[in-house]
């Protein structure tokens, strides 16, 4: 039989999408029967109809992702009219779906995920928002306008190429999948030894386990194998699906291979017999905490045990608290959640606080709404062997254009993560590529010449402590210059409003640490913004000196008349005009001070476009430079 390279497809929609399941499931047959069979590639679909059965749990969703645990290559999720039924997790069980697969992405970056919406007769609020959120998470979703069979055709013949040269290996090789199974008991694992006379791994220990038969599945095969091992009768739908590991026969490179590590946890009831085949020559339950130093184990059983010991003693209340708390449920969290003793609850309690994630002091509550999906993806994190401090290729913030005061920021939570809970919670965020609070922002450009020297107007955020762009919030779906810009100045310099014009410049997208002043929550954060350069009108350049004097004014009898604590530095600043020669070539810092803004315009729009927009400014003096400095440098002293 010819090796045949399968890509699982797990096929999500609500309800309403009968017809479109059933022509994307005959079109992919079509592609099995002619591309992929001359290529010996085949997609197998998984979907609710075929791969679920009767069972109970949280809600149907829970059941379904339960059963549904297969190591798929791509997510396909189908929108039309409706989002679905909701879940006691999410707005419906095909968003749950696809927030799953985001999680799993941070473990396998490999995975696709390909969303299709069907043109309705009039707009859905709710699938007008799910697209809003999507594309805020970097989706590029497809809008069906023509022939469906024929768009998957395209796309998914185009989809086969990028697994042609894997499925091209030598086949001779014929390395199958393999499964492993922990069999729990007691939070004992049970463990074989290798007979002496095995050619591969003689005398050392490891879980019980085998190679995948050709058209068996992976739940099929790890039934099979522990009852030719062990002759112990699993029940198939008991297993758990922990971790997929790519992995190589003995540490050869030209042989990979996955293993597929399981876990079944054995009840009171089931006290198994174990008759060892001539495979192995004897067996120890173990408890993984205390792993005996005499005990070699076999390849990737190493790392499948530390696994299992997160699981037995970690993920497994993790898990359990996440079933039962809602996101973004904040109004508290049980005291004892009904499925954990005082004790457990007490002890994942303390761990969540440690990791800035549940609050403790105030009725225990998550610390925000992303603390739920954070749990969620420790979890994730936990069982697929990693540690949130090891770098790897496909670490969130590898993607984002960091600048390098945050990259400096994030290897200094790396190392101070234990010392502030917020630092790890923010690391945390990053390395999940979780971008809380995304914001579509308005910089507005303001050129100032005085004598020979060009200037930017820059304002000092106290709170923050660094040089900021003069910017406000926009509406996401505002295009109109002169609107944006006016948006901004109604919230830093209102009076000058009358006298100035606008001119778009650029859009772009830019990921940073934000100060955290918005919600006192310093974390992660990815920035929509639409530039734009004002022009000043007739009598402009007296009414935007005049805002900025009077607000430096402000800002220093603010100081002067009231005791600001660090709250009250929330929302308090002045403006400084910056030289802008310096400005673009430090980038990151002016007066010895942290600057944000200037190297993202640098990177997006280029230094000599900001040096030709600067030709429209204002006439200043000597005297507007000193004043905005020395108010900055008063106002510190003062505080």
């Amino acid at each position: 039989m010819d090796y045949v390279k399968t890509i699982k497809i797990f096929l999500a929609s609500p309800m309403d999408l009968t017809e479109e399941r059933k022509t994307f499931c005959s079109t992919i047959d079509l592609i099995n029967s002619s591309i992929g069979k001359s290529e010996r590639l085949r997609f197998e679909i998984l979907n609710w109809e075929e791969d679920t059965s009767p069972n109970i749990g949280a809600d149907a969703q829970d059941v379904v992702n339960a059963q549904i645990i297969a190591d798929y290559d791509i997510l396909v999720c189908l929108f039309k009219e409706r989002i679905g039924t909701p879940t006691n997790r999410y707005n419906s069980g095909t968003v749950e779906e696809y927030e799953r697969a985001k999680i799993k992405r941070i473990t396998k970056p490999s995975l696709d995920i390909m969303v299709y919406y069907f043109a309705t007769a009039a707009e859905v609020p709710e699938i007008t928002a799910l697209k809003s959120a999507m594309a805020n998470d970097g989706v590029l979703y497809w809008e069906v306008k023509e022939d469906f069979s024929k768009l998957i055709i395209r796309h998914f013949s185009n989809k086969l190429r990028k697994y042609i040269q894997i499925s091209s290996a030598p086949t001779k090789l014929k390395i199958r999948d393999s499964v492993s199974v922990a069999l729990v008991q007691n939070n004992k694992v049970l463990y074989i030894k290798r007979a002496l006379s095995s050619n591969v791994g003689p005398g050392l220990w490891q879980l019980p386990g085998g190679k995948i038969d050709d058209g068996e599945s992976i739940e099929n095969a790890a039934v099979r194998e522990i009852g030719e091992e062990l002759s112990i009768a699993l029940k198939e739908e008991n297993l758990r699906l922990l971790n997929v590991f790519d992995t190589f026969f003995m540490n050869d490179k030209s042989k990979p291979f996955k293993m597929h590590l399981f876990i079944y946890d054995l009840t009171d009831e089931e006290k198994p017999e174990i008759n060892l085949n001539a495979e192995s020559i004897d067996y120890k339950w173990v408890d993984v905490y205390a792993f005996p130093s005499d005990m070699p184990l076999m390849g990737i059983n190493d790392a499948m045990t530390n696994v299992i010991l997160r699981e037995i003693y970690l993920c497994n209340y993790l898990d359990k608290l996440f079933r039962e708390t809602k996101a973004p449920e904040l109004s508290g969290l049980p005291a004892k959640p009904a499925m954990l003793s005082t004790r457990e609850s007490g002890m994942i309690y303390g761990f969540l606080s440690i990791l800035g994630l549940t609050d403790l002091r105030h009725g225990n509550k998550f610390t925000s709404e992303y603390a739920h999906k954070l749990l969620e993806i420790l979890i994730g994190i936990s069982r697929a062997n990693n540690s949130i401090f090891t770098d790897g290729a496909n670490d969130g913030y590898r993607d984002m254009q960091l600048q390098n005061d945050d990259l400096a920021k994030l290897n200094k939570l790396r190392n101070s993560a234990f010392n502030s809970h917020k630092s790890l919670l923010s690391y945390l965020s990053v390395k999940a590529n979780i971008r809380h609070k995304v914001r579509n922002i308005c910089n507005a450009l303001i050129f100032a010449r005085c004598g020979d020297k060009k200037y930017l107007l820059m304002r000092w955020d106290f709170f923050a402590k660094k040089f900021q762009m003069i910017s406000g919030e926009y509406d996401v779906n505002e295009n109109d210059e002169y609107r944006l810009a006016r948006a901004v100045m109604e919230y830093r310099l209102p009076a000058a409003i009358p006298f100035v014009g606008a001119q778009f410049v650029k859009s772009f997208t830019v990921n940073h640490f934000s100060a955290g002043s918005i919600d006192n929550d310093p974390i992660m954060r990815r920035y929509n913004i639409k530039a734009v350069l004002i022009k000043p009108l007739s009598g402009g350049s007296n009414a935007i000196k005049e805002a900025v004097s009077e607000t430096n004014t402000q800002c220093l009898n603010k100081i002067m008349n009231f005791s600001m604590d660090q709250e009250a530095l929330i929302g308090l600043q002045c403006y400084v005009w910056c030289d802008l020669e310096e400005l673009v070539a430090k980038q990151i810092e002016y007066m010895d001070m942290p600057v944000r803004g200037i190297k993202e315009f640098c990177d997006n729009i280029g230094r000599q476009e900001i040096f030709k927009l600067s030709e429209q400014n204002i006439e200043i003096t000597c005297e507007d430079v000193e004043a905005g400095v020395g108010c900055m440098c008063v106002a510190n002293g003062l505080l």
